[in-house]
């Protein structure tokens, strides 16, 4: 009866260690990783990739017009989108990839073993998802940009900030698209350098 009793209290506890992972790990509203386990993760794969001379794409992701949604049909119909938008991308994503609530209405996501080629492909297999969602009075999309450890940052950070320039690209070229970074053209990497994304 003890050995039951304890393996019962076991059990239990391994329950209660699971679901405060996910507290601690997870976005609560999409469920995606937040944003502090994820660069956690990031610099393990970012690591693993140039130890192993492996492929590691990232791409950012940027809801269009958010704003607006949430001043036309409030904050809640803006997080149910929100919500959507995260489950058709990880829907989308094969295992191993990393979906990231970043903040407000990005996300990032990383494709370990993916170079911008494949990584180009997968963007444009989300956008497509995130274009067949369907909402009452409501047409979503989304803008993307990507960059991968082989054009040539030289850290996690540097990769992140080509794929955000990329984003910036594609929201500023018409959005619901996505925009490599080696197809960016020079003039324009220095544009978005020295302004702010637009809304």
């Amino acid at each position: 009866a003890m050995l039951e009793v304890l393996e019962k209290s076991r059990d239990k506890i391994h329950q209660q260690n699971q679901q405060l992972q996910v507290l601690a790990t997870r976005d609560p509203l999409t469920g995606c990783w937040n944003r502090r386990a994820f660069f956690d993760q990031f610099e393990t794969l970012w690591n693993a990739a140039i130890r192993k001379g492996r492929h590691l794409s990232c791409i950012m992701v940027d809801v269009d017009h958010f704003k607006a949604v949430n001043d036309r049909f409030g904050h809640s119909r803006g997080d149910e989108v929100l919500r959507q938008v995260a489950r058709a991308m990880t829907e989308t994503a094969r295992e191993g990839d990393l979906v990231c609530r970043y903040g407000g209405e990005e996300f990032c996501v990383l494709l370990p073993g993916r170079d911008v080629n494949e990584g180009y492909q997968v963007a444009e297999r989300f956008r497509s998802a995130v274009c067949r969602l369907e909402f009452p009075d409501l047409r979503v999309t989304a803008s993307f940009g990507i960059s991968s450890l082989s054009l040539c940052a030289n850290e996690p950070a540097e990769l992140l900030n080509q794929a955000d320039k990329s984003l910036y690209v594609a929201k500023t070229n018409g959005r619901n698209q996505t925009v490599r970074w080696d197809r960016v053209p020079e003039n324009a990497r220095k544009e978005c350098s020295e302004t702010s994304k637009p809304i």
